[in-house]
This record gives structure tokens, sequence and C-alpha cells, in this order.
């Protein structure tokens, strides 16, 4: 006995010295990365954060002895229960369940208090109050508008909804609150003119230029003012063929526009690089545009100098992500940590860097992080007063290396904001008296190159900004130097406009029209806007249309935010001078708001009391994003304490819900009392089914889908064709098989998923489906004739090549294969030519406006395996 109780006495010393051994060994107060540039404390104010208890050892987590309290300026302000977890972790999350539990994490100085297993731990350590200071950040505001855009006369619109909500990404990697992202949704720019093609630089700087002119004017002038924005994303419908194997799939010239393709797996990434372009961060990929003493790239890469556009490397340390991206790698190290989603993140890539496929992979660096937080501090408004109001001009255009200018229509406007008067540059704007003096001078941004991937060179530049109009000027002048490169002649009379036709209750499409006259016989174009509730105060006027030449423009009303008190303005403009119309108040019907579910994903199976994270947006064309209390979510099965209201906001997480297959749906009610109920989720709690495994096998046109059987379940099949679209559901019974013929060129992304009364499982591996073509479109050739395959399928595999014309002085028909850029590929997103074992290719193209369909034999050349020839017989007109 005495044995025993010595043994016994020994195991609880070695239990009581083990739990005594616990400790945290650090508390990290985490938004987006644990360890900052130069282990900076910059931590924003309304940002989601999440507090981490490091300990020295893993353990499983006690809930009723462990909890965090957050304190602000001395006040607790709330006691968090840790994330949810079965298995024993050295690392305790805590976060909040809504928002509004922790305050917003408003403004103010913070201390934090830890529990794990009755183990506390202060930081800071202390109880000092100096070191956690949540500061304010700028908002960013962004308006975006997907583009009709003009791809070699084939005009494409963008599909799908995702571009929508692409700026969520920025939330979670710049120092912003979670409510500072301002994204308006804008309505369709139609950029299907030719002039627009954008295959062609000019075509590109056109749309540039034309998304510009969505901003009012008074915002050139004071880009912080109400109902302006720092930037305009026109999204395009998909990337642009470079015809090198290369696409261009963003670009910008400088502030406020730039332009995204919205047909990208990783969309999100790519507005975020883009906007960061603005607050001066280089890229990170092998031949970007890089700025070393800001965000370096990898050392040993090559790039063009953000200042002097001169080659250059960087060396400050920097590590290339592994595998075919060019991005700084952010290793698992810094700590990335994705609050109120995917949690603590390994080793990821630079968003910076090159695009790829998958928008998992990107972070924010260190550098980047820092530049941002500095860039968006907040700025002291200025007062100002009725009496600070002046004249200014609205200006553009673009300038060529030899000194050629070509105007874009220029409008003058009254306004309080204050703007460059006295600046000068390589390129000037000046305004001129009659007896040649200068009363106001601006520099001009003029840079022949544009931030695509790769950079480019591009002649001529485009130019545009806003300055004073002082009295008495008679002239502008763009000058370089002091040589006088083009001349503005101010008018002596400003031309006048009257409605002939304005809206009075319109509930769709409806035509505007006016008259417009000019003393002086000078042409005139026109811009049209809409106020949507002039009564208000902070209301503000959106450009509808600019540049037009025409004395109409047809709206559709049913696309604008409703009020009884809105307007119809018109401005004319004579090159400078202006006048305008406006139309009597009338009514526009309010409309309801859109709903998108972003997580969780549709059909995932859940353990009973696992916290599951529920993310919506809500966008109403009279509110703009809604407020948590406007977004209910709701359960046709509800939680455990019997609400079908399972909760409200744009981010909750809950641990309550009831066992059982739920359906899903977020109800959103606007100022005006209009509901959207969300298309529904499915998912499951607390039962448990197997996954099925999906296997996939293509024969031609004929199509093979087989899954693993699981017991007494039967399945669905969900389908897509895109990438960022919603799966299409098809209950297929106690099927374990499908197989049936697919028309050229359909590509599909399939899932399946079993289900019983009680349970659904989580889906299954995707599958992927690519029903190749017998003639591919290459679409517009150049005048080198190169050929850009994107995808060929030969034995079930795919590949990329692109085919340089290379005639010869016998046989003026060949083309051949860059080697170097011929590579395997996998998964692509548009069809495949299908290539037979004679390696024959049936193309066609688009040249001189006129489409040919021809065929390219291959050349079985001994001495060079990489060559085509055209077979005559086969050209023919489409």
């Amino acid at each position: 006995m005495r044995r025993i109780a010595c043994m016994m006495f020994v195991v609880l010393c070695v239990m009581v010295g083990s739990a005594y051994a616990l400790d945290i060994t650090r508390i990290e107060i985490n938004q987006a990365l644990g360890y900052q540039k130069n282990n900076n404390l910059n931590f924003v104010a309304g940002k989601d954060t999440v507090i981490r208890a490091f300990l020295s050892e893993a353990v499983v987590v006690n809930a009723a002895q462990t909890w965090a309290k957050v304190n602000k300026d001395g006040a607790l302000v709330v006691q968090l229960e840790p994330k949810s977890s079965d298995t024993a972790s050295n690392v305790v999350d805590f976060l909040c369940p809504t928002r509004d539990v922790c305050g917003n994490w408003s403004a103010g100085t913070y201390t934090f208090e830890v529990s794990v297993n009755n183990v506390v731990k202060k930081e800071p350590a202390d109880g000092s109050t100096n070191t956690y200071v949540f500061k304010e950040r700028k908002k960013v505001r962004v308006l975006a508008v997907p583009v009709k855009a003009n791809y070699n006369d084939t005009v494409m619109q963008v599909s799908g909804e995702a571009w929508k909500t692409s700026w969520n990404f920025m939330s979670s990697v710049y120092p912003v609150a979670y409510n500072a992202i301002s994204w308006t949704v804008g309505q369709e720019f139609d950029a299907s003119d030719s002039t627009y093609n954008q295959q062609t630089d000019a075509g590109q700087s056109n749309l540039w230029n034309g998304l510009n002119n969505l901003m009012p004017s008074h915002c050139k002038a004071n880009p912080t003012a109400e109902g302006c924005y720092e930037m305009i994303v026109g999204f395009i419908p998909e990337c642009i063929s470079e015809g090198n194997g290369l696409s261009t799939c963003g670009y910008t010239y400088t502030s406020p526009s730039t332009i995204v393709a919205a047909k990208q797996d990783n969309v999100q990434s790519v507005v975020a690089h883009e906007i960061a372009h603005t607050y001066g961060v280089g890229d990170t990929y092998s031949g970007g545009t890089f700025r070393c003493s800001v965000n370096p790239a990898p050392d040993g890469m090559k790039g063009t100098d953000w200042d002097t556009q001169n080659q250059v490397s960087c060396s400050a340390g920097r590590i290339l992500y592994p595998g075919s991206l060019g991005s700084t790698l952010i290793p698992a190290s810094q700590d990335p940590y994705e609050v109120n989603g995917r949690g603590a993140l390994g080793d990821m890539a630079d968003y910076m860097g090159s695009s790829g496929s998958d928008q998992k992979i990107y972070w924010t660096t260190q550098d980047v992080y820092d530049q941002l937080f500095n860039q968006l501090a907040t700025v002291s408004a200025r007062s100002l007063r009725a009496d600070n109001t002046q004249r200014m001009i609205d200006f553009s255009g673009t300038i060529s290396s030899t000194g050629n200018v070509v105007l874009h229509p220029w409008i003058s406007f009254i306004d309080t904001a204050e703007v460059a008067c006295n600046t000068s540059g390589d390129y000037t704007l000046a305004a001129v008296d009659q007896s040649g003096q200068v009363l106001a001078s601006q520099a001009l941004n003029v840079q022949f190159w544009v931030l695509t991937n790769p950079p480019k060179q591009i002649d001529p530049a485009p130019f545009n900004g806003a300055m004073c109009f002082p009295s008495g000027t008679v002239k502008f002048q763009i000058r370089k130097g002091s040589a006088v490169l083009k001349e503005v002649l101010v008018s002596k009379n400003a031309p006048v406009i009257t409605l002939t036709d304005a809206p009075t209750n319109p509930q769709d499409k409806y035509t505007i029209k006016w008259t417009a006259s000019d003393t002086d016989g000078d042409n005139l174009t026109y811009m049209v806007e809409y106020n949507d509730d002039v009564s208000n105060s902070d209301s503000q006027w959106m450009v509808l249309a600019a540049d037009l030449d025409k004395t109409q423009w047809e709206e559709d009303f049913s696309l604008l935010p409703g009020s009884s008190h809105a307007k119809i303005r018109v401005t004319v403009s004579d090159g400078i001078l202006t006048g305008t119309a406006e139309s009597a108040e009338f009514n526009v019907p309010a409309k309801g708001p859109e709903v998108f579910i972003e997580m969780p994903e549709w059909g995932i199976s859940y353990q009973e009391g696992e916290d599951i994270l529920l993310q919506a947006e809500a966008y109403d064309l009279q509110d703009e994003w809604l407020a948590d209390d406007n977004l209910e979510w709701i359960s046709n099965i509800g939680n455990k304490s019997g609400s079908m209201v399972i909760g409200k906001g744009t981010e909750l997480i809950v641990d309550d819900l009831k066992p059982g297959i739920h359906t899903i749906t977020v109800r959103a009610t606007n100022s005006a009392g209009k509901i959207t109920i969300s298309n529904a989720i499915t998912l499951s709690v607390g039962n448990e089914i197997q996954t099925p495994v999906l296997n996939v096998s293509v024969s031609g046109s004929t199509v093979t889908l087989s899954w693993t059987a699981i017991p007494n379940a039967k399945y669905k099949l969900l389908y897509k064709s895109d990438l960022n679209a919603d799966y299409t559901s098809l209950d297929v019974g106690n099927l374990t098989s499908l197989s049936g013929a697919l028309p050229e060129g359909m590509i599909l992304y399939v899932v399946v998923q079993a289900y019983n009364d009680n349970a659904i499982s989580n889906l299954s591996n995707s599958g992927y489906i690519s029903i190749p073509v017998t003639y591919l479109n290459v679409g517009h050739l150049n005048s080198d004739l190169k050929l850009s395959i994107p995808c060929a399928q030969f034995q079930g595999k795919q590949y990329q090549l692109i085919l340089n014309y290379s005639p010869t002085s016998a046989d003026q028909t060949i083309w051949r294969a860059d080697s170097t850029l011929f590579k395997q590929i996998q998964n692509n997103p548009t069809a495949c030519l299908a290539i037979g074992n004679d390696l024959k290719l049936n193309l066609n193209a688009e040249y001189g406006g006129v489409v040919y369909e021809f065929t390219l034999n291959y050349g079985e050349n001994s001495v060079d395996p990489f060559v085509w020839k055209m077979d005559l017989n086969t050209l023919k007109k489409k």
C-alpha cells in the first residue's frame, strides 16, 4: 500500500508540475500580420482583429478556464471565448462573434489579458497603456463599373457577380477599417465602339479616359470631396491577349482609373494590386515596375525603376515565392492571418507579384502593409467657406513624344476646392492673359509608359487634372519647357442649353433631349448627370454620360437609385466655357438590394457545436452596402434556442445550430423598406456522411462521370462553366455514374455530393471537363501574323504554343512554334483546339477586318520539329 501511495504521489507531482509548466509565451494582436515591418505596431481602428495566445506546449483547451479580456482606454470592452477546438494546440485564438460585441474596435488605446487553462498573462506585461493604439485611417473610395468591351470588333459584356464584391480581399489585406472600402457599383460603361478596341494601345487609352469622365469635374480638384472617388475600376470581361503567350489582366496609366479583367480566378488580388499602385506601391514580378525603397522585389529579379524607368534590381533580401509565380514570399513565420476567415495561413505570395490562377495563395507583405498604413493616414479637413469659391478648369488630352497634342473636351466649373495654381514640370498647363502673362500654371503628369504586366511604352501619353481658371485668362497653353505645344483659346461667350424633353415619372428607358447654341460657333459636347435626391444637401450628381456630340441620351431609370426628388442636369461645353440646364424634380421608384453570401460555401458539413463563420454583403442602389442591422440570417431549422433568425450582420460566428440539414438565406432590408431574400445555401450540422470521390473521363465529345458509392446515400451533381459562378445542382438519385455527349467548346467544373435524410457530405474533389473544338478562333492578327494558341488538346493533355510567321525564299507559308514558350497547361478556362496524331491545326483568324479559315499541316521536319505549313487549298473567308 505504501508503494502504491508513493507512486500516486509521484504521478500527482508530475501532473501538477506539468500543469504549472504551461506558459503563455506571448500574446499577439493580429489584423493581417503578426509581425509587422521593423516590429511596428500599426493598428487600425475598426479593423477586424484576432487575439492569439502562444503557449509553451500544446494543450487541450478547457473553455471554462480560457478567455481573453479586451480593455479600451482603461475600461473592459468584452471577455471573449476561445475559438473552438477538440485537439491539442500550442496557439489559442480569440475572435469576436460579431463586430458589435467588440465595440467595432473603435479608435483608442487597448490592453489585453488572456487566460488559458487558468494560466494568465497581460499585454502589455507592465500594464502600460501606450503600446496598442488603434488609429483611424482614411476611406478608400472606389467606383466599380462593368465595361461592355471591344476586342478586335468582338463585343463582350461582363458576366457573373464576383466583380461586385471583389473589394473583400482589399478589406482583409489593406490597413483599413472593415467599413472603410467605399465601393460604389456603377452602371455599365459602353465601350463597344472600335475606338475602344482593347487589343490596341489607343483603345486602352480611350477606355481609361472614358472612365475618368465618370468622375464629376469638382472631384478632379478635390478627390476627397463628397460624391468623389479616389479610384474608378472598370471591369472588362476578359484578359487582353498580347499575342506572345502573355495576357494583360489589368492596367493603369495613373489615377484616377484602372482597368481589370473580371474573368479571372484571382480578380480580388488584381484589384488590390492595381489600386495599391496609386498609393506608390511597386510590382514584385520579373519585368515589372519596381520601387525598391518601398516594397523591394525579390533579390536578383530585374525590372523597371519606378522613377527613372531604367532597368533595376533590388537587393533588400526579399525571397521569391516557390514555383513559377513571380511574387515575394510572405513566410509563415510572419504569422499571416485571415481574421474571420481561414485563420492562420502558411507561406503566401505577395499580391503585388504576377497574377496566377489561385486567389487563395495571395496575401500582403510587411512592406506593402507599412506603405499603405502611412499613405492612408487621415488628413485634417480644411474648413471651406462659400466665399472661397473659385473658377476651375477640368482638362484632359494626349501628348506624343514629338509634341503633338490632342485635346478631349474641357469643362470649367465653380467649386470651393483648393487646386494647384503655381507649379511647373517637364510639361505644364499655363493660364495666360491678353498681355501674355502667366496667371496660373500646373505641372502635367505625362508618362510614356503604362503599368501593365509587364509595363510597356506608349506614345502618345494621356494627361488629365484640374487647375484654377483665373479671371482675365484668354487662353491656355500646353508647354514642354518653354516651348508652346498647343494653345486653347477661351471664347468670349459661353454656350447656352435648354432641356426640351425631360423625364417626369420614368420607369424604364427614357430619352432625354435638349437644344444648345453658341454665339461663337464653337463645337459643343455634352455631359448628362443624375441626382437621386436634390432635397438632401449631401446628395451628389452622378455622371451618366460624357463627351456626347449628340443632343439626346437614352437612360434606363430601372438601373438608377430611386427617389421622389430626382433631377437630371445636362452641361454643354464649347471646349472651355460651359452652360447647364436642370429638369424639374421627378419620381423614380426605389429598388430592392442585391444580396451576396460569401461564406460558408454551399454544401459544407460541420460538427455539432463547431464555429461556423457566416459572411454576406448586400448592395443597394439607394443605400449602397447595407449595415449589419439590415441583414438577417435565417435557417429553416434554426438554432438550439428555437429561433429561425440565427443572427444579424455582414459577419458573425455561430456555434448553436440544431443538428440536421440547414437551408440558410439572408434577408436584406434597405431604408425604403424594400426586402430581398438571397439565394439559399445548404449546410449540414452534427450528422456525418462520407464524401464521394469523383472520376472524370473524356473521349472525344463523350464525358463519363463516376463516383464512389456511399452506403444509404443519394447524390447531387453540381456544375458550372465559370469558376467565379455558383454551382447549378442536379439531383441524380441513386446513380453513381453518368455518361453523355457535350457540344464542342463546352467547359465544365463538376463536383458530387452525397446526402440522406439527416445529413449532406462535403463536396467531392472537383472535376474538369473540356470538349475540344475542331476549329479554334485565334482572334485578330497583327502585321507580324503571329498566331497565339492558348490551348491545344492532344491525347488528353493541354498545351500552349505560339507560332511565329517564318517565311523562306522558297516558301511563304511557313510558321514556326517558339520552343521557349511551348508548355503543357492544365484546366484551361477557354476552349481547346482538338489535335490529332497528324498534329494538324485548324484555325480561324481575323486580319484586315476579314475572318479567314485555314489549316496548318505539321511539317515533319527532322531538323526542326516545330514547323507548320499552311494548306492554301483550305484558306477561305468565313
